[in-house]
């Protein structure tokens, strides 16, 4: 059985990216997957792109900000919006790979409850460049229970603190949403944050090397490791 997995994507005028994103996630071709797609209140309208999309068989729901909130709040509001048992996060410059390791992983965290599953992470400076794995996101144990997973995050010096590569269990996010909501932090540090929040509460950890998802670069040089930040 695969359970519904959301994909939360932030976007604020990045709607020229998203075609490369959206391609990655048709190509996934699991069965159970909406994208919840957070328009920050952006210029620029991505209905028709949606629509063009749809058409090729997403499903996608837009969740629209009527002003500026920034990449925490966006992340929040794809948080209540989403409807899967897991949810997972990109960026409109980000691609998910076709190696069938999300699809097992999510199996895995439904199997056993898990409250986050955490993968490597790779980035790609080019549409034909392999990639690099990312030291400082790497999974910091196999698995975890309780209060081990935060020290053992703390012991890696909150290292992995991106929310990309990972699968979060919907429900935990709901039982801390209020915090979340709560911290004036809007963007810069916002993953820090909130992975901290997330880890501080977590209650099963499972950490893996494979690689389901990179970090794709392909608007900016190739000696460029600047995440793409709105």
């Amino acid at each position: 059985m695969i359970p519904l997995l959301t994909i939360a994507v932030a976007n604020y005028n990045h709607a020229h990216l998203l075609p490369t994103l959206f391609e990655s996630i048709l190509q996934l071709r699991l069965p159970s997957l909406e994208i919840v797609l957070v328009d920050d209140a952006s210029d620029e309208p991505c209905d028709t792109l949606v629509d063009q999309w749809e058409e090729k068989g997403l499903d996608i729901r837009i969740v629209r900000h009527t002003e500026r909130k920034y990449t925490k709040n966006a992340r929040i509001s794809g948080i209540l919006a989403a409807r899967g048992e897991y949810i997972t996060f990109a960026d409109a410059d980000d691609t998910f790979s076709h190696n069938g390791v999300l699809e097992k992983k999510l199996q895995l965290a439904h199997k056993q409850n898990v409250d986050i599953v955490h993968m490597a992470l790779s980035t790609r400076l080019q549409p034909d460049d392999p990639g690099i794995m990312w030291g400082w996101s790497k999974p910091f144990a196999a698995k975890l229970n309780d209060s081990e997973i935060f020290t053992a995050y703390l012991e890696q010096n909150l290292r992995a603190h991106c929310m990309y590569g990972k699968l979060f269990r919907r429900a935990q996010w709901l039982k801390i949403i209020k915090t979340a909501k709560a911290s004036s932090i809007r963007h810069w540090r916002e993953d820090l944050f909130l992975m901290s929040l997330f880890l501080f509460h977590a209650q099963s950890y499972v950490g893996s090397m494979d690689t389901a998802y990179a970090v794709s670069r392909f608007d900016l040089p190739t000696d460029s490791r600047s995440p793409l930040v709105y």
